[in-house]
C-alpha cells in the first residue's frame, strides 16, 4: 500500500479551504452591492406580469421564468406592474434595476416614460446582465399611491434576477456607482485585460519556440474567451439575429477552455493528463451541441441548461493539477485562480437552474483567473529572463577570463581578434618590450621576473584610459591600444611609461631589481590592428637597438 504524506495532504486541504473561503467572501461582498439600501422603496411583492391583457404571473420579484410553454408565455412584449406608496420626499430620486431579463425594456412611473433600453421591435439587443439607474424627473413621484410599469420584449426569459427599488442618489451614490461599475463597466475592463494578455502570451510563445506552445495555447484560449465575454456587455442593437449571436458566443465559452486547459496542462506538467483530455473533449462536444441547435431562443436556453455543468470540470481539473503540482510556487497562484473560477462556475450553474434571485459571478471569476495567469506568466518570464541573464553573465565572465592573462591581469592576444574591426578611425599603439629580461630571469629566477611583469602591467593600467587596451602578447612583450589618440599624445604616454618602468624597484631576496623598456610607437588610421602591429614592431626594432628608448 502506498505511503501517504500526511503533512502534504493537510497542507493541500488548508490551501483549498482558503481558496473556497476567499471565493465565497468575494461573492458575498459583491452581493451586498446589489442589496437595497434601508431607506428605499422596494418592489419585492405584488407584481403582475401580463401579455396582451392576459395575466401570466403574479408574485414577487427575483423570479425568472424560462418561457418553454409558448401557449402561456409567447415571445413578445410583457407588462410588469406593481403599485407603491410614497410617504417621504426624495431629493434626487432614481429607479434602480440591478438585473432583469429581456431584449428591450421601457420603464414608466404613473404613465410617464422614464427610459427605453435595447431593441423593443426585433429584440436584437443583449442586456440581461446590465444594471440600469434611471433618473426620475421632478413631479413624477407623488405622495400616496403610484404605479410602476416595466414593458419588456422577452424572447426566452421573463422576470428579474434582483429586486428593483427607488432610492435617493444623493445618499447612496457610492453604492450605485459600485453597482454600475461591477455589472456594466467592469466587463469592458475584463475584456480589455483578456485581449491584451492573450496577444502578449501569443507573442511570447511565438518567440520562445516549442517551450512557448503553452503560452500560445493560453493566448488563443483567452482571445476566444474575450469574444464570449461580449455576451455580458450591454449591446443595444446587434447586427444579426439575437439567437445566432447567442449560439456563437456561448459556443466560444466551451471552445475557450479547450485551449486554456491545454495551455495550463502543458505549462505545469509538459503534457496533457487524462483529466485534461476528458475535460477538453467534453467542452468540444458541448460547443457543437450548442451550435447545432435550432434557431430558437428557448431551445437554445434549454440546451445550454443541459450542458453548462461542463464548466464545473474547470474546478475538478484545477484541483487535480493542484494536488499534482502543489510544490511549485508559481503554479500555486495559477491554481488559486483556477479554483476561484471553478467555485464561481459551480455557483453560477446552480443560480442558472434556480428561479432567479441570485447574481451571476462568472465574469468576476474570469477576471480573477486572468489576474492569476498574468502573475504566473510574469513570474515565469521574470524567472526565465533572470536565469538567462545570469547564464549570459557567466558566459561573458568566462569569455572575459579566457581573454585575460592569468599572471598579470592584462588582456592576452585573443582579444586582438575581437577588437580588430573596432578601429575604423585613427588610433595609436605602443609596443613595449623589456630590455634584457632574459638576463633577469637567468640571474634572479622566474619568480622575480613574474613580479616585474605584474608591476609593469600595473603601471600601464594606471596611465591608460578606460577605453584603452593593455595586452600581453607573450613573454615580456606588451602592446597598448589607444583609440582616438594622436601620435603626440602617444609619445607623451610612451615617455611617461619608459620613465616609470625604468624607476621600478622590485624587492627580491633583500635585493632591488630594476629593468628598462623599449617602446615602438605607431599612429594608424583605417588600418586593422594586425597590420598596425607590424608597423609598431619595426619601430620597436629600432628602439631595441638603443634600448631604454622610444622610436616611431
Amino acid at each position: 500500500m502506498a505511503n501517504f504524506d500526511v503533512e502534504k495532504i493537510i497542507y493541500n486541504i488548508i490551501i483549498i479551504i482558503c481558496f473556497l473561503f476567499v471565493a465565497n467572501i468575494f461573492m458575498y461582498k459583491v452581493n451586498e452591492i446589489y442589496n437595497t439600501p434601508g431607506d428605499s422603496i422596494v418592489f419585492r411583492e405584488n407584481w403582475v406580469f401580463s401579455h396582451e391583457g392576459k395575466t401570466v404571473y403574479t408574485g414577487s420579484t427575483n423570479n425568472v421564468i424560462l418561457m418553454e410553454d409558448r401557449e402561456t408565455f409567447p415571445a413578445g412584449i410583457y407588462q410588469m406592474t406593481t403599485d407603491f406608496v410614497v410617504i417621504n420626499d426624495f431629493i434626487d430620486p432614481v429607479l434602480v434595476i440591478p438585473a432583469m431579463e429581456g431584449n428591450g425594456v421601457r420603464f414608466s412611473i404613473n404613465d410617464q416614460v422614464l427610459a427605453i433600453f435595447g431593441d423593443m421591435q426585433q429584440g436584437r439587443s443583449t442586456r440581461w446582465n446590465t444594471s440600469h439607474i434611471v433618473k426620475i424627473p421632478d413631479g413624477v413621484l407623488r405622495k400616496g399611491r403610484n404605479k410602476l410599469l416595466f414593458e419588456t420584449l422577452s424572447l426566452y426569459k421573463l422576470g428579474m434576477h434582483s429586486t428593483p427599488y427607488i432610492t435617493d442618489n444623493s445618499r447612496h451614490s457610492f453604492q450605485l456607482f459600485g453597482l454600475q461599475f461591477f455589472s456594466n463597466y467592469l466587463i469592458l475592463l475584463i475584456i480589455g485585460n483578456i485581449i491584451a494578455l492573450g496577444f502578449i502570451l501569443i507573442l511570447l510563445g511565438s518567440h520562445i519556440g516549442r517551450e512557448g506552445l503553452s503560452k500560445t495555447l493560453l493566448g488563443v484560449g483567452l482571445l476566444i474567451l474575450a469574444a464570449y465575454m461580449v455576451d455580458y456587455q450591454y449591446i443595444e442593437f446587434l447586427p444579426l439575429d439575437y439567437v445566432i449571436f447567442k449560439k456563437v458566443v456561448v459556443s466560444f465559452s466551451f471552445f475557450a477552455p479547450i485551449f486554456v486547459l491545454a495551455g495550463i496542462n502543458l505549462h505545469m506538467k509538459n503534457r496533457i493528463d487524462i483529466a485534461g483530455i476528458v475535460s477538453m473533449v467534453l467542452c468540444f462536444f458541448a460547443a457543437l451541441y450548442i451550435l447545432t441547435g435550432p434557431l430558437d431562443s428557448v431551445e437554445h436556453e434549454v440546451r445550454y441548461g443541459k450542458i453548462n455543468w461542463v464548466y464545473g470540470l474547470f474546478l475538478l481539473d484545477s484541483l487535480w493539477l493542484f494536488f499534482s503540482q502543489w510544490e511549485k510556487k508559481n503554479s500555486l497562484v495559477l491554481l488559486a485562480g483556477l479554483t476561484f473560477t471553478g467555485v464561481v462556475m459551480v455557483h453560477d450553474i446552480g443560480a442558472y437552474h434556480s428561479a432567479g434571485g441570485s447574481i451571476l459571478f462568472f465574469h468576476y471569476g474570469i477576471n480573477f483567473l486572468i489576474l492569476s495567469i498574468t502573475i504566473t506568466m510574469v513570474g515565469d518570464s521574470v524567472g526565465f529572463y533572470s536565469a538567462l541573464k545570469e547564464e549570459r553573465r557567466k558566459v561573458e565572465l568566462a569569455h572575459k577570463k579566457s581573454m585575460l592573462d592569468e599572471l598579470t591581469g592584462a588582456f592576452n592576444r585573443r582579444v586582438i581578434q575581437k577588437i580588430d574591426s573596432q578601429f575604423s578611425e585613427h588610433y595609436s599603439i605602443l609596443l613595449i618590450d623589456l630590455d634584457r629580461f632574459k638576463d633577469i630571469n637567468d640571474t634572479y629566477g622566474h619568480f622575480c621576473g613574474d613580479k616585474i611583469l605584474i608591476a609593469v602591467v600595473q603601471v600601464c593600467k594606471q596611465l591608460i584610459r578606460e577605453e584603452d587596451y593593455c595586452i600581453r602578447l607573450g613573454g615580456d612583450e606588451f602592446v597598448l591600444v589607444l583609440p582616438h589618440c594622436r601620435e603626440d599624445g602617444a609619445l607623451i604616454l610612451a615617455e611617461d611609461l619608459r620613465y616609470r618602468i625604468g624607476n621600478l624597484q622590485i624587492h627580491h631576496e633583500e635585493k632591488l631589481v630594476q629593468c628598462s623598456c623599449s617602446i615602438g610607437v605607431s599612429e594608424q588610421e583605417k588600418e586593422n590592428l594586425t597590420e598596425s602591429l607590424k608597423s609598431a614592431d619595426k619601430a620597436l626594432y629600432r628602439a631595441k637597438i638603443l634600448r631604454d628608448s622610444i622610436s616611431l
